[in-house]
């Protein structure tokens, strides 16, 4: 009986952590040349959206394709906004690079509870892959 208490109590606690893991909710961190940048993920409309919350070097979002848009911060940008679930710890969907001013299709993907890794995609496998840490504002 204890054994089948344990066994019962471990089934949990690894199926929750999995769970808990594999929420992309909160800010992140991603390193570039350009410096850090923090983007908030949370969750919007039944998708995930990130936008730019925090930049080491702020700029504008002068490689903006559209000319009127190249004047505004690029902290405050939503870089993501359609992420729909594809697995227990994959998202699909659109991401817009200010760095170049470019849409990809793309991926969220959890690695860990404090890892993620954001992947985006001409057309595959012409990708390029960030691997973003969990992080405080």
């Amino acid at each position: 009986m204890f054994s089948r208490a344990l066994a019962l109590a471990a089934v949990l606690f690894f199926g929750l952590s999995q769970v808990a893991f594999a929420n992309p909710i909160g800010i992140w961190s991603r390193a570039s040349p350009a410096g850090e940048t923090k983007i908030q993920i949370e969750e919007c409309e039944q998708q995930y959206c990130g936008t730019v919350v925090w930049m080491e070097n702020p700029r504008n979002d002068t490689e903006n394709p559209d000319p009127e848009l190249r004047d505004r911060p690029i902290v405050g940008i939503q870089i993501f906004n359609d992420m729909v679930k594809i697995s227990d710890t994959q998202w699909n969907g659109s991401l817009y690079n200010p760095e170049n001013g470019k849409t990809y299709s793309g991926s969220l993907i959890i690695i860990n509870s404090d890892t993620l890794k954001l992947q985006g995609c001409i057309i595959w496998p012409l990708c390029k892959t960030d691997v973003w840490t969990r992080s405080e504002l």
